[in-house]
């Protein structure tokens, strides 16, 4: 049996990326250990921030491809590192472990729970999310602070927030989505509703409307492609 060997375009130099990629293709950065996927766009967008203009058709996405990738965006569950949390457990940065550990709560009693709002962080001075959250709150945290900014799922600013060397750092979301929370775009569709549960009761008083939920008359003809099979069931 005949075997081939298949090496995909690669970069062993920190920071490179490709210039463009066919749609479907693939390529590797090495010592970033990121992949890249051309998807047919105009644009270049990296996991880690804003697409920029690239060439037309010839777009890419990134994808991280370990752990280490996303340290700088979010924090390492400890439990990747083997240590699961007892009941009432705090997340603590240890600067030797160079990561989150799971300590228990008198081990941490000077740290703070703040809450705030995603409205609230919304209209705070400050460049940063971090300097945005500080403003909001009107104080000074300390390390090993946390903070929650409640809001919907989607809102910007929502999450839980741990205070760590000397700025906010997310940790993770904590709004789960119900169908009242969740935006729904009603640009197309030229509906009323601004959310999926509005959308789905504005749908169905239509369909209600437009159908009887028994008895009634259907006046026109039903249509059907060339070849649809119609199964009228069993008895």
């Amino acid at each position: 049996m005949a075997f081939i060997t298949v090496q995909n375009l690669r970069a062993v130099t920190p920071g490179v990326e490709p210039e463009s990629l066919l749609p479907g293709q693939i390529a590797f950065n090495e010592p970033d250990r990121i992949m890249y996927v051309g998807d047919g766009s105009g644009l270049k967008t990296p996991y880690t921030g804003t697409p920029v203009q690239g060439i037309a058709g010839l777009g890419w996405f990134s994808v991280p491809l370990s752990p280490e990738s996303l340290e700088y965006i979010f924090l390492v569950n400890p439990a990747y590192y083997g240590q699961q949390p007892a009941d009432q457990n705090y997340l603590k940065w240890d600067a030797t472990l160079g990561h989150l550990v799971w300590v228990p709560a008198n081990a941490i009693q000077s740290a703070v729970i703040y809450i705030t709002s995603n409205a609230a962080v919304s209209i705070a001075s400050g460049a940063t999310t971090s300097s945005k959250i500080t403003s909001a709150l009107g104080l000074n945290p300390q390390v090993n602070d946390t903070v929650i900014v409640s809001g919907d799922p989607g809102d910007l600013y929502e999450g839980y927030y741990g205070f760590i060397g000397a700025e906010w750092a997310f940790i993770s979301h904590y709004a789960w989505p119900i169908a009242l929370n969740v935006r729904y775009d009603n640009t197309a569709s030229g509906m009323a509703a601004t959310t999926v549960q509005a959308a789905i009761t504005e749908l169905f008083t239509l369909a209600s409307s437009k159908l009887s939920l028994s008895g009634g008359t259907m006046t026109g003809d039903i249509e059907f492609y060339s070849g649809q099979p119609v199964n009228a069931g069993s008895y």
